[in-house]
């Protein structure tokens, strides 16, 4: 069988569904995707057992059949091929062959019954709504970079998200900092739902997600999480589990408020960091009055020292924190002035936009 297509109209959906392929697999079929015609539709499908994509195009044959191809190596070679050249794809039973007027290669092809879908019988969604992209786009770039990243416990490798009448929260820790982001929607279910997204998911999401109002469907049941786009099908399997007490590490009472401009204190700490002790990245803060003093320091006895003038209601304090973490909160705000919410040097702090906000986050503190 043989058939033609746009160089561009299967390098977008090869860009779709590629992205999800290890390109070390412990099962070969795995670093494949299946291709199937039906319909004038071309459709490729990738999995790696957890996620799995589906991609369409319409093309002009009108054959009827299946079958799988490298897809790092087809991504690779298409990619490379010059723009707007139509390419022949023939296929038999043991290679495919990819040929333009100056071009042919070669693939050895493995049989398409052994390609791992999903089963069909646990796609089938409870619950189903609609809600804009950027709403869900903007919950998971505010949130992701919190997860932990290969924890034993490895529900804190995925991002929880509730929907609960006309709310939706979002959050996210590896145990040393928060994330939560909440915000108001027409569209969530009346009855309380929890999904724990995995982290290889939630990034594949950030990825694709449009950043416009475009209202997107996502399903979900008990062990499945869906999103539907125009022309695109992403299914990801939930983690098992149930997502520990969050409000457990917030500080049981703020009683300070520290206010200071945000960019002036990423530069601050962004100086200081140069000279923390690199296993640790510990910064101690005196906070006073008008002022907060940065202070760091290594083995190799180098100091950093940065002086802040800010906005403090509350006793002198001393507290230790990761600056690498407090700076990667500071780069998701975005009012010109934070604040920070503090209870004692012993106690984890709220750090948020001095404006109304969504988003909010929470960091642990460490000894110095």
């Amino acid at each position: 069988m043989q058939f033609t297509l746009n160089r561009e109209a299967f390098f977008g959906v090869l860009k779709d569904v590629c992205h999800v392929v290890e390109r070390n697999q412990t099962l070969p079929i795995l670093s494949n995707i299946l291709i199937k015609l039906n319909n004038h539709i071309l459709t490729c499908v990738s999995t790696d057992l957890e996620i799995e994509i589906t991609s369409q195009v319409k093309i002009e044959s009108d054959l009827d059949c299946a079958f799988t191809l490298p897809a790092r190596k087809i991504f690779d070679i298409v990619k490379a091929l010059p723009k707007e050249i139509e390419l022949t794809i023939q296929v038999n039973d043991k290679k495919a062959i990819i040929s333009t007027q100056s071009s042919r290669y070669t693939f050895a092809l493995l049989s398409e019954k052994d390609f791992p879908l999903i089963q069909e019988d646990i796609k089938v969604f409870t619950t189903q709504l609609k809600i804009p992209a950027l709403t869900l786009k903007k919950l998971i770039e505010s949130t992701q970079f919190c997860m932990a990243v290969q924890d034993i416990r490895y529900y804190l490798n995925g991002l929880f998200i509730r929907f609960n009448g006309s709310k939706i929260l979002a959050v996210a820790t590896d145990g040393h900092r928060l994330a939560k982001y909440e915000v108001l929607t027409n569209e969530a279910p009346q009855d309380n739902v929890e999904l724990l997204l995995p982290r290889k998911s939630i990034a594949e999401l950030s990825r694709i997600l449009p950043s416009t109002e475009e209202e997107i469907s996502i399903e979900f049941n008990q062990k499945l999480f869906s999103l539907k786009l125009e022309h695109y099908n992403f299914i990801s399997k939930l983690i098992d589990s149930d997502y520990p007490d969050y409000q457990r590490v917030y500080p049981k009472l703020e009683t300070a408020i520290l206010t200071v401009d945000r960019l002036r204190l990423k530069e601050a700490l962004s100086r200081v960091l140069i000279l923390t002790n690199k296993k640790t990245n510990s910064v101690k803060l005196n906070i006073s009055t008008h002022s907060i003093e940065i202070y760091a320091h290594n083995p190799e006895q180098e100091e950093a020292k940065e002086q802040l003038e800010v906005e403090y209601q509350g006793s002198n304090m001393e507290l230790g924190f990761n600056v690498s973490y407090f700076i990667d909160i500071l780069n998701h705000l975005n009012s010109e002035k934070i604040e920070i919410l503090l209870s004692d040097a012993d106690s984890s702090c709220i750090i948020k936009n001095q404006e109304d906000s969504p988003v909010e986050y929470v960091l642990m503190p460490i000894k110095f």
